[in-house]
């Protein structure tokens, strides 16, 4: 099989490594030494696995400024097996200002999916952790740029006292 690996540029210097085989994405994606499984590989194990069991999402809440979703797995019986829950932020990030719905529908889908035994190593999903590198170098970014406004501001006071 021919195999690839295709880098993922995430903001600045983060990298994530996903494993590519035969042309197409395994779902498995290594970042940081650690493999997840996206969203979509879980629920497909889980379809081919389940095929009767359903995977129910609700909104909890949805305003302007927040999106929280509960996703619920049941059996064939509508026995709940596992339930999973997301919260974003609106315009939190690039994807949270068009899609915190969608972001966090997927979030809740990995978690309950994870619940029922299909998260690979970690419980957190791919994306979910792609989302956390993005964030954290975000508010890296912005802090480095307040701090260096700061400095400016005093540098340019301090030459104005002195001329």
């Amino acid at each position: 099989m021919l195999s690839s690996l295709l880098y993922i540029n995430i903001k600045f210097t983060e990298q994530i490594l996903i494993k590519v085989t035969g042309g197409k994405m395994n779902g498995i994606v290594n970042i940081k030494g650690k493999d997840y499984k996206t969203v979509a590989k879980r629920v497909e194990e889980f379809r081919e696995k389940y095929p009767r069991f359903s995977l129910i999402n609700e909104i909890v809440q949805i305003d302007e400024k927040v999106v929280i979703i509960k996703s619920t797995i049941s059996d064939e019986t509508d026995r709940i097996l596992s339930t999973g829950f997301a919260e974003e932020k609106r315009g939190s990030s690039m994807i949270n200002k068009t899609s915190a719905l969608e972001n966090a529908e997927t979030s809740a889908i990995g978690r309950a999916l994870s619940g029922l035994g299909f998260g690979g190593t970690e419980f957190a999903s791919a994306n979910e952790v792609e989302n956390a590198i993005y964030q954290q170098s975000t508010d890296t970014t912005k802090k480095l740029v307040s701090k260096a406004q700061a400095r400016k501001k005093q540098i340019t006071e301090i030459h104005a006292r002195q001329f």
